[in-house]
């Protein structure tokens, strides 16, 4: 029987790892792959912020009509000042305080219930329009007739590049045209 041998192909003492060149190859793609990744990762942390701000405000809303309704009071909802990031002195981008009006004086008193208190997100503007620095529902459930805007921060953006809430009388929340 005829036998060969043969040396095999790859010397076992040698194949165990990288080389150097094969490492920074490595290092390389995947330096450009996150830098493709990269700007879409920040647009979904923007959109992802705002979407977080607009349901907060209109969970704020409707548990703001809820309270109004079940306790016959007026609940207000109160805009967080001073603000020092708000661009405009009306601005919510500090947050809200929602709170039953006891005295009707739009002022939290000692005495009447805060309900809750919404922190405002960084990188986020909150406008409302007719800029005011509270939105007061009714003992009804009624709220005033408002726009709100939610927006990214910066001087790149604009009231168009983010989401919009419209508060009808009756009290319908719903996404509306920045």
């Amino acid at each position: 029987m005829f036998r060969l041998n043969a040396p095999p192909l790859v010397d076992p003492l040698r194949s165990k790892g990288l080389t150097l060149i094969e490492l920074m190859v490595v290092v390389a793609m995947l330096g450009v792959l996150s830098a493709l990744a990269a700007p879409s990762f920040a647009d979904m942390l923007r959109r992802m912020r705002m979407e977080s701000m607009r349901e907060e405000l209109q969970a704020s809303i409707a548990n703001a009509r809820v309270e109004a309704i079940s306790r016959g009071q007026p609940v207000v909802l109160l805009r967080t000042a001073p603000c020092p990031q708000a661009a405009n002195a009306l601005d919510w981008d500090c947050g809200w305080t929602a709170f039953i009006d006891l005295n009707g004086n739009d002022t939290i008193n000692a005495g009447e219930p805060i309900l809750h208190v919404v922190q405002g997100k960084p990188g986020t503007r909150v406008g409302r329009n007719p800029g005011a620095a509270l939105a007061t529902i009714d003992r009804f459930g009624q709220p005033p007739i408002a726009n709100f805007s939610i927006f990214p921060a910066g001087e790149a953006f604009s009231p168009a590049d983010g989401v919009a809430l419209c508060v009808a009388r009756s009290g319908r929340i719903r996404n509306c045209p920045p």
